[in-house]
């Protein structure tokens, strides 16, 4: 049978003069045969059209087949009475998996089936991480429209995650009897404990209350076993800093997402501590793997290169290290970004007693055994010591931009981490927009006042900062200047935030100038894919001054605080009643009747049509909802 393409036609209207007509074989031409002529050979325009196409049918056959693999191994975490069946089922299938691969592949293919296992790796590794993810396995978005609240509102603030982290590592590692609380009690959290239990810790938690029990062996070990760390990079840095501290081997598995995690840099970097990193699987960049050590972790020296979770891992075991550690930084001081975590760690050396150097270019931390605070906590088994977490300054500031937008007070009851509130660059950035911030023992409270003409907002040498800047620059209602932009940002989630908004931005050298859109223009797509779980928020607390929103990745900031979402539908929002719902079922009673997690949302006050504000009628009128549902086609 002859397959050679049909003689061109001179009727063919989409084949330009002397080329050839497409090749509707579905063949693609070997660049290595033989050929008559270059006249022959599909016009390489074509071949990219065809290449295009084929991208798009790829594309979305991925994103079909990483849903599916998503829902079954949903599915099979959701059992975990069959953990050991469970994974053994999915290691089945990944086989399966392969064998229709090979059955495509061969025999043109066979050579390379290295690449191509390396490739189902990935895909099946997307599969795994879709459906560790909450809340987004449907792909449907989530419309951000929160009805107007009626009161001011009082509940317990989020609290720092990382001062809990390292009050629960330090208990469980110094094998002391220990409480923590109240504990943000999120993903991270979750899997640090169970990961420390798989090495012998005895640790328990209960809602926002974390327990550590004394063992008998006073080590954790690491002998003959494979620690699952889950998909935090900081948990799999932070347990390979503490196997640093013994000479032998320690191995390590993960999820979906860390099976993914490049793993260079790390190995670059361990073996300046007397250890190296093997990877287990060729087939993936990732876990698991392999950790041999010396046991003489005394210096790190870092660089640009270096992964911000080892950073701040080695500092936190480092009082564990026989001989302490000293990190120095080569050519420069330490970076920006990593700045406020470090500080963090310094204020939890100086209250558990280890002693410490800080420089600008170095820190060096002695060999201690962190002594736990002085409070306590009584219940049946006697008395504990008791770390009280603080509020976590970054949430907490997010969640008072609810008292600029609506003009009802927000209190958070909680302990606020800094001592001198005058110079804390988030309250700052709060008070430059007209709110008025008091912090008290037990709290810290917000009441929106007058906007400024045109707020200026400055995060020099605070980066971390600017999602918070720019929800409040998009919501002043004139002009606004961000100020201290830093070296690296993302210019769409700005954009498609100021867009939604109303608003046009520019750069301005590091400063950010945002202005209102000329009268008539129309907002853009509502769609907003945030970059992390801030972003989210940022998105979150904006769509009570410009409602509408579509987020389409909410899950992650519900892997960081799985409780924001019941706070936001339930207390920050005015929930309407539905038929037949009696008073006394409302959600907010609800919590409130939860210990330690009591939330009031108090009514208006009697004679008070609008809550205080910028205004009369506070930050957003009654009908902006309804407004914005006629004007914008969601």
């Amino acid at each position: 049978m002859n397959n050679r393409p049909s003689p061109p036609s001179q009727n063919d209207p989409d084949r330009a003069p002397g080329s050839t007509p497409e090749n509707t074989s579905g063949a693609i031409p070997n660049p290595n045969s033989a050929d008559d002529g270059a006249e022959r050979r599909e016009p390489l325009y074509r071949l990219e059209e065809r290449l295009l196409r084929e991208e798009r049918n790829v594309a979305a056959a991925l994103l079909r087949r990483s849903r599916l693999l998503a829902e079954i191994a949903s599915r099979r975490k959701g059992d975990p009475s069959r953990t050991a069946s469970n994974r053994s089922a999915l290691l089945n299938l990944e086989k399966a998996l392969w064998a229709a691969w090979e059955n495509v592949l061969q025999p043109e293919e066979g050579g390379r089936s290295k690449h191509w296992h390396q490739l189902l790796s990935q895909c099946n590794n997307l599969g795994y991480i879709l459906g560790e993810q909450k809340d987004v396995r449907s792909g449907k978005p989530w419309i951000l429209r929160p009805g107007a609240p009626s009161g001011a509102v009082t509940f317990p603030g989020p609290t720092d995650v990382l001062r809990a982290e390292i009050a629960i590592y330090w208990a469980a590692t110094a094998n002391a009897a220990a409480r923590t609380s109240p504990v943000r009690t999120n993903d991270d959290v979750v899997e640090l404990i169970k990961a420390l239990n798989q090495l012998g810790a005895g640790l328990a938690w209960e809602r926002d209350l974390v327990t550590h029990s004394p063992r008998q062996s006073a080590d954790l070990d690491f002998e003959q076993k494979t620690v699952h760390v889950g998909q935090s990079p900081f948990i799999l840095a932070l347990l390979l800093a503490t196997a640093l501290a013994r000479p032998g081997i320690a191995k390590f598995s993960g999820s979906g997402s860390l099976k993914m995690l490049p793993l260079k840099q790390w190995q670059q970097f361990l073996p300046r501590l007397g250890a190296r990193l093997h990877q287990l699987n060729p087939h993936a960049p990732g876990l698991p793997v392999r950790l041999e050590s010396n046991g003489t972790p005394e210096l790190a020296q870092i660089d640009d290169e270096t992964p911000e979770e080892l950073i701040v891992a080695l500092l936190v075991a480092a009082p564990f290290y026989s001989q302490g550690l000293r990190m120095t930084w080569s050519g420069a001081e330490m970076p920006e970004s990593i700045g406020p975590k470090l500080k963090i760690i310094s204020e939890m050396y100086d209250l558990y007693g280890v002693p410490h150097n800080v420089q600008s270019d170095a820190i060096t931390v002695s060999h201690a055994l962190p002594r736990l605070p002085g409070g306590t906590l009584d219940d049946a088994s006697g008395s504990h010591p008791t770390f009280h977490v603080p509020l976590d300054p970054d949430l907490s500031a997010m969640l008072l931009v609810w008292s600029r937008f609506t003009g009802w007070a927000m209190r958070l009851e909680g302990l606020w981490p800094k001592k001198d509130s005058s110079t804390d660059p988030l309250l700052t950035l709060l008070r430059s927009c007209g709110l008025i911030v008091t912090i008290d023992p037990k709290g810290i409270r917000a009441e929106a006042g007058p906007w400024p003409v045109e707020p200026i907002l400055d995060i020099h040498g605070h980066s971390q900062a600017m999602p918070l800047a720019v929800v409040l620059a998009l919501g002043a209602p004139a002009t606004a200047m961000l100020k201290g932009l830093p070296s690296e940002y993302d210019p769409d989630v700005i954009d498609t935030l100021a867009n939604w908004s109303g608003r046009t931005w520019r750069q301005d050298g590091s400063s950010l100038i945002f202005q209102p859109m000329p009268r008539g223009t129309e907002r853009s797509d509502p769609r907003f894919a945030p970059p992390d779980a801030a972003w989210t928020m940022a998105a979150a607390m904006l769509a009570f001054r410009h409602p509408g929103i579509h987020l389409t990745t909410p899950g992650e900031l519900t892997g960081s605080w799985p409780e924001f979402w019941t706070l936001y539908n339930h207390v920050l929002t005015a929930s309407a009643k539905r038929p037949g719902r009696q008073a006394e079922q409302r959600p907010e009673q609800q919590l409130a009747q939860r210990p330690k997690h009591a939330t009031i949302n108090s009514s208006r006050p009697t004679g008070q049509i609008h809550p205080a504000g910028s205004d009369a009628k506070g930050d957003i009128p009654a009908n902006d909802v309804q407004r914005t549902k006629r004007r914008v086609k969601l």
